[in-house]
């Protein structure tokens, strides 16, 4: 990975930047985006880029059909930014296998993705979830200081 190489940048034009490279892939599939404009925070802005892309990927190649939602908030002392789909969902078992090298759930691929993620998320100080999405799906949440 490369260094991380910090600076303010603005939440919203990361998140959408990322979005946009989803938006169109798949048929059937919508990505939006909420996050409040004015969310400013000390981040590698590509790195963060990638870590919500990594995410989309995989949010896109788990979704048959209907939207896939990136949002952001404030939360006392950190941002929580959230990709959710509406796919198939990660069965419990594999939750706490899903951010090791190597590990996947499709047929295909490297298992590196949410690897990828979780190291970016780790050198911003932050934190890595996975939950349901109800009613149906996977949510990711990142967590990182403001």
């Amino acid at each position: 990975m490369p260094a991380v190489h910090l600076r303010h940048a603005q939440l919203a034009d990361i998140l959408q930047q990322a979005a946009s490279l989803y938006g169109d892939v798949k048929r059937g599939v919508t990505v939006s985006v909420t996050v409040d404009p004015e969310i400013e925070l000390l981040m590698d802005p590509e790195q963060i880029r990638r870590a919500v892309g990594n995410l989309l990927n995989n949010a896109v190649e788990a979704t048959d059909s209907g939207e896939i939602r990136v949002t952001a908030r404030r939360a006392p002392h950190r941002v929580v930014i959230e990709v959710a789909d509406p796919g198939r969902g990660v069965p419990d078992r594999d939750k706490e296998k899903l951010f090791l090298p190597y590990f996947s759930t499709k047929g295909r691929g490297t298992g590196l993705g949410l690897a990828i993620v979780h190291r970016i998320v780790n050198d911003h100080d932050g934190r890595i979830s996975v939950h349901d999405n109800y009613p149906r799906g996977t949510r990711f949440e990142i967590e990182l200081p403001a």
